[in-house]
């Protein structure tokens, strides 16, 4: 078991320095980006859309399957619909996240993340699985949300076809 845990402990840590020898960025920076992102899926999940909005920079877009959302206010909107529809009693889950810097301007990055999202409400189940690509700015130096395109999985899209019935 011990040998188990340290060989996946040395596959997590080399996956990271790995991660982090492809971007530009600090190892700080680096974490303050994940940090970011991490706040994005518990925002949602617990609800918080003040928390959530507070991740976005200035004039965001925001493309997902349910439309394209090119400020403020329109993702909001967006939002408040989704945390009380769908998103309810769901959670996200991140993994396979990389994260890079843009080598000409190091105030700007982009993370590519896969999430599952996942029913803790009720029995639980895989609800949708994405691809979420995420460019970051720094702003007032803070990292902030400049765009989010979400790829939803095929499967997703059958759910839906299949709640219909």
């Amino acid at each position: 078991m011990k040998k188990r845990i340290s060989t996946l402990l040395a596959a997590v840590l080399i996956s990271s320095a790995t991660l982090m020898a492809q971007s530009t960025l600090k190892p700080k920076e680096v974490e303050s980006i994940r940090v970011v992102l991490s706040r994005w899926n518990q925002f949602q999940d617990d609800g918080n859309l003040n928390g959530f909005m507070n991740l976005w920079a200035a004039n965001p877009t925001f493309e997902n399957p349910f439309g394209q959302f090119n400020s403020f206010e329109e993702i909001k909107g967006f939002e408040q619909n989704y945390l009380s529809g769908f998103a309810n009693g769901k959670r996200h889950l991140a993994s396979n996240t990389t994260i890079t810097s843009d080598p000409q301007d190091k105030s700007k990055a982009v993370a590519i993340v896969d999430l599952m999202v996942v029913e803790v409400k009720e029995i639980p189940y895989i609800a949708a699985t994405v691809r979420a690509n995420v460019s970051l700015v720094k702003e007032d130096g803070l990292w902030k949300v400049k765009s989010v395109a979400l790829a939803i999985d095929e499967g997703f899209n059958k759910l839906m076809e299949a709640a219909k019935k």
